[in-house]
């Protein structure tokens, strides 16, 4: 099978899972600026955790130009994107640019603990004419395991987006509000209970022009080459026994 051709089954079956196995959707709105506070400052803490290889597919990252690392403290991890671009140019036949990126990454997670992702972070930049939008989508969620321990749909699932809208050309930065609600009930996505998991990320960033010859430009890529994409991290303790299928304990 070619590269090519893996690629679109992939992406094929990432976008069915994703259509079709989601336990709910939960939806947020990015903002310009940082909030106050990353929801994990009651955070416990992890000596080591590992991440292995993601798996992802779309235009928006080809394979070898998106990776992800953790913070040393593990309270954080990047997403790097190097291709991540959506463009109009003055010879363009079409009035919109979509680029999409869909990953998903293989996390080992110390025994009895759980990850619950508390804030997103996005840098990039954005050129924009008058009249012209853009608009950022990002979405993640836990996979979830069967009775046989197999990864199946998708687990409860946080939608973020926001929209650009032109005259502007500058770098941005948005983020999205605490998503745990000061750690008092889960709203974002929580891993299963320690062990092998599976987190997917959606990354989806489109243009669109007034005008057919309009230039505009929307990025995941930042100008100064800091950060990307930043996930901020909640550590809790769990009872694994409580759910020996792999799905999420009780904190």
């Amino acid at each position: 099978m070619t590269n090519a051709i893996f690629l679109r089954a992939f992406s094929v079956m990432l976008v069915f899972t994703f259509a079709h196995q989601a336990r709910a959707d939960r939806n947020r709105d990015f903002r310009k600026g940082r909030p106050r506070g990353w929801g994990n400052e009651r955070s416990e803490r992890v000596r080591t955790v590992t991440n292995g290889q993601p798996s992802y597919g779309g235009n928006g990252c080809p394979q070898g130009t998106m990776s992800m690392i953790f913070a040393p403290d593990y309270m954080s991890f990047t997403i790097l994107f190097d291709q991540f671009v959506a463009e109009l140019t003055p010879d363009a036949k079409q009035r919109r640019d979509v680029m999409s990126c869909d990953a998903i990454i293989p996390i080992e997670i110390p025994e009895n603990m759980q990850m619950e992702i508390t804030r997103v972070d996005f840098r990039g930049f954005i050129g924009l004419p008058q009249g012209s939008r853009a608009g950022l989508h990002s979405v993640f969620s836990f996979l979830q395991r069967d009775r046989n321990r197999r990864f199946g749909g998708d687990g409860d699932r946080m939608n973020l987006r926001f929209q650009f809208e032109g005259p502007v050309m500058d770098n941005y930065e948005i983020s999205s509000d605490v998503l745990n609600d000061g750690g008092r009930t889960a709203d974002s996505g929580v891993s299963p209970c320690g062990g092998s998991v599976r987190l997917r990320v959606l990354n989806q960033i489109k243009v669109v022009s007034a005008i057919k010859g309009q230039t505009a430009t929307a990025t995941i890529d930042s100008i100064d080459g800091s950060s990307n994409a930043v996930y901020y991290v909640n550590w809790r303790t769990c009872a694994a026994a409580a759910n020996p299928g792999g799905g999420r304990g009780r904190p």
